[in-house]
């Protein structure tokens, strides 16, 4: 299985998004090494969750950190922001699959992608058994 990774960087602060990443190949497919790199460049960090038939989902995480703007002259309150970096994982599927992601566009249209949400604790119950 193929894990794939999707970011979406946010100033916290003005409540604004500031980018976003198309999902992509991570280095490793160990969720729990992805983890403390993310941690480790982003910040402190919560849990991503989605809604499904069968529950709540953890998908992914929200790192926060204080960030210095890069144009900031001085050191004041106003020259920081606080930086949420919310990050998602996917696993790779058919296009076809039910459980795939749809995007769904202001004039209607829909687009599926061949991936879907990765269910992060069931991802790592197998890796513990070795399956």
């Amino acid at each position: 299985m193929t894990i794939l990774v999707s970011e979406t960087f946010c100033n916290a602060t003005k409540r604004a998004q500031f980018g976003e990443t198309e999902p992509y190949e991570p280095w490793t497919d160990d969720v729990g090494k992805l983890f403390a790199d993310y941690r480790r460049e982003f910040g402190r960090a919560g849990k991503v969750y989605v809604d499904t038939m069968h529950g709540a989902q953890h998908v992914g995480w929200c790192f926060r950190k204080r960030m210095k703007y890069e144009d900031a002259r001085d050191n004041s309150d106003e020259s920081y922001y606080d930086r949420e970096v919310w990050v998602t994982l996917y696993e790779s599927c058919a296009i076809d699959d039910p459980q795939a992601v749809v995007t769904r566009h202001r004039d209607g249209a829909e687009t599926r992608h061949p991936y879907r949400d990765l269910d992060i604790e069931a991802h790592r119950r197998v890796v513990r058994k070795g399956a």
